[in-house]
């Protein structure tokens, strides 16, 4: 985590760095990252980066959940409008973040933060407890009055199988470079066939 002396920067030299560590993490993970590369960008010297992070590590998890927090921002802007529906959450979500994923500089980012926090224990356990709160609040929020059973480990368990297949189509429309209707359309064939199930009744 950043110390004191980052987040009392004025907001300007505060975003240089910023700027200057997504390019870096963007272009190599975490064991090749450079501190030099850094702080050339950011216009900073070398000095000064330790004066506002104890390491790359801490830096690179500050930046790591920047980034998921305005994933999750963005998330709870809509949530309200599709009546918090969680299968029309998952839908809006891949057309707001359609830009992210088809862009191969933020993808780059995304994955190589997303490795680097696999690679650390510390990390890893801080990251799921986050996705823990994350479920604990979709739980609260979710629209049940639909679902054939709305007890919460079965709605825990719908959350984690529509973010599988969020994942599958957003893998599909980066091999098959897909328009955001395409990947809206495929989405909501794998909503339908769990709807209305595979097997007549």
């Amino acid at each position: 985590m950043p110390k004191n002396t980052f987040l009392k920067l004025n907001e300007e030299k505060k975003t240089r760095i910023i700027n200057a560590a997504k390019k870096e993490f963007t272009r190599v993970p975490l064991h090749k990252v450079s501190i030099n590369n850094i702080v050339k960008d950011a216009m900073i010297p070398r000095g000064s980066f330790y004066q506002y992070f104890d390491c790359v590590e801490d830096l690179y998890y500050y930046i790591y959940d920047m980034v998921v927090i305005d994933m999750e921002s963005e998330t709870n802007s809509f949530l309200e409008e599709v009546e918090y529906d969680i299968f029309d959450i998952f839908k809006e979500s891949i057309k707001r973040q359609y830009s992210i994923y088809m862009n191969e500089s933020r993808m780059a980012l995304y994955n190589n933060l997303c490795d680097g926090v696999d690679e650390n224990k510390e990390w890893r356990i801080l990251r799921d407890q986050k996705y823990k709160e994350r479920d604990q609040f979709f739980l609260h929020i979710i629209n049940r009055d639909n679902l054939t059973d709305d007890s919460d480990e079965a709605v825990l368990f719908l959350i984690g199988f529509l973010r599988k297949i969020k994942v599958i189509v957003i893998s599909e429309a980066r091999k098959n470079d897909l328009s955001l209707k395409e990947v809206v359309e495929l989405y909501e064939k794998y909503i339908r066939i769990i709807k209305k199930g595979a097997i007549k009744k």
